[in-house]
């Protein structure tokens, strides 16, 4: 996170973060200012839900129960603006692969649009890194 925090990603019409897996889903909001040529992101949790807690809260699932619809699937079904979305498994990366359809490919990410024609980035956890030089543009 720190580092989409320092990403140049509100002026390129990007206000979320989704990080999901086969077992949790996390979306962030993130706020960025340019005070006196310093970046400054601002990173707020809008929902994070785990396994467990699902699991919790419908004990007739088993612990085994199959979540990756919900935590991959439930933002491509409601994001209705730009999105960066970090991948933690290969579940979850072959789930949203067949849920989008892929605008353009980059060396260690993709474009892609979702159903519903919301674009996003899709990148796994270990390349988040390599996003940030790309000078993040997503254009409508």
């Amino acid at each position: 996170m720190d580092v989409l925090r320092l990403a140049p990603l509100n002026e390129n019409g990007i206000y979320t973060i989704v990080n999901a897996s086969k077992d949790f889903l996390v979306v962030n909001g993130i706020q960025q200012s340019v005070g006196r040529n310093i970046l400054l992101g601002n990173i707020e949790e809008r929902i994070a839900v785990c396994r467990e807690l699902v699991l919790s809260k419908n004990p007739h699932m088993t612990k085994d129960y199959p979540l990756l619809d919900l935590f991959a699937g439930t933002p491509l079904d409601v994001e209705e603006n730009p999105f960066v979305y970090v991948l933690y498994d290969q579940e979850t990366q072959d789930y949203v692969r067949n849920q989008a359809n892929v605008r353009r490919e980059l060396p260690k990410a993709l474009i892609m649009d979702s159903k519903k024609g919301t674009p996003f980035y899709l990148v796994k956890e270990k390349d988040v890194n390599n996003l940030i030089p790309l000078r993040i543009e997503i254009r409508l």
